[in-house]
């Protein structure tokens, strides 16, 4: 009875401290803040005469009439913007700042400095993980981006711009800044500078992976009780049969993840996330146990509660299969959940096959028992 006891004691002790460790350590967010400074050139040049002009009256001259230096524009010119106005032309680096901070709010400051007359025309857009209606037009040779913002706003120059962005539930988002002429700026080549700092402002714990992790081990700690109190309706026979087969689909488990690792690595494509490559192990390790152990009739009694269970994994394969099909119908695409649901529903199938089939074989025997 005590080395029984002790062996549940170490098993529920080995499976709290992992829950607990990698609930930790998934609930720190890390609240650094990210700074970025940094320069780019600025040309100011005179509004050329007979400039086409856009749908909505904005001035927009071919970068050929602007006399350019020929070694910035040797690339080509879509990686700079125009902006034309009070009689001037800016043409600046085309250029956007990714962020993706951690949590649901984050608090914002930018500062731009260049030459006096000029704004600063202020830009945020959703990264293209989150965008809902985001799309690139072309206009005058350039592209455009247009869709969805989540915020704009003109800064002055050499003056501190702070907003904060709420709900972004750790999504990703792009700042843009585009120098504006507010007055006539003296032709010239010039420099900008600009400081944006982007602060998190999220708790130091996520409260909901600690509470994810509990219910994982409330969960994992049930599973343990309930084992030990159904392997006492088992005689010795049985207990060695679910030993074996736990070894059988350790092995297997160990197996998968030596093999998603290798193909992880020499596969010129790997298809699978990492979300995947951890279920896999796991739907399959736990398959081969239930079927090995049900084969030798030590998985579930034959008091009814056999019959329950066999129905019972239909209707998981069947609802698993529905999950994985059902998005992909709707909308074409699939991702690591409608994948993940299919691996789900196939090797909980299996088990259900295989119960099935079994359940058929020893009605067979039973009643070839009570002939005469």
């Amino acid at each position: 009875m005590k080395k029984k006891l002790s062996t549940i004691n170490i098993t529920i002790i080995m499976i709290s401290l992992v829950i607990i460790l990698v609930g930790l350590f998934s609930s720190i967010r890390m609240n650094r803040d990210t700074r970025l400074s940094y320069s780019d050139p600025l040309y100011v040049r005179d509004i050329p005469a007979d400039s086409p002009v856009d749908y909505e009256g904005h001035v927009q001259p071919d970068p050929s009439q602007l006399d350019l230096p020929a070694d910035e524009m040797a690339d080509g010119h879509g990686m700079f913007k125009t902006s034309c106005g009070a009689g001037s032309c800016l043409v600046s680096y085309d250029g956007s700042n990714y962020f993706k901070p951690v949590g649901n709010k984050a608090t914002i400051t930018v500062k731009a400095s260049g030459p006096e007359g000029t704004t600063y025309s202020l830009m945020i857009i959703p990264g293209m993980s989150s965008a809902k209606e985001l799309y690139l037009s072309e206009n005058f040779g350039q592209l455009v981006l247009s869709g969805e913002r989540l915020c704009s706003a003109t800064i002055r120059n050499d003056e501190t711009f702070t907003f904060t962005l709420d709900n972004l539930n750790d999504s990703d988002f792009f700042i843009e800044l585009t120098p504006v002429a507010t007055e006539y700026i003296t032709p010239g080549d010039y420099s900008v500078s600009y400081t944006i700092t982007v602060k998190p402002d999220t708790s130091f714990i996520s409260i909901q992976t600690i509470a994810v992790a509990g219910i994982f081990l409330i969960i994992a700690i049930l599973l343990i009780i309930l084992t030990v109190k159904e392997s006492k309706s088992y005689d010795e026979r049985q207990l060695i049969c679910r030993g074996q087969a736990a070894m059988f689909s350790f092995i297997v488990s160990l197996v998968c993840c030596f093999a998603i690792g290798i193909f992880s690595k020499f596969a010129p494509s790997f298809p699978l996330s990492s979300f995947e490559s951890t279920l896999i192990p796991t739907f399959v390790g736990l398959a081969t146990f239930v079927m090995l152990a049900d084969i030798n009739d030590a998985f579930v009694g034959y008091n009814g509660g056999r019959a329950k269970c066999t129905v019972l994994v239909w209707i998981m394969t069947i609802m698993a299969g529905l999950s994985a099909l059902v998005p992909y119908v709707k909308t074409g695409t699939v991702n690591d959940l409608n994948r993940s649901a299919a691996i789900f529903a196939l090797c909980f199938g299996a088990v259900a096959v295989e119960m099935s089939i079994k359940s058929i074989k020893d009605r067979k025997g039973a009643l070839e028992d009570e002939e005469p």
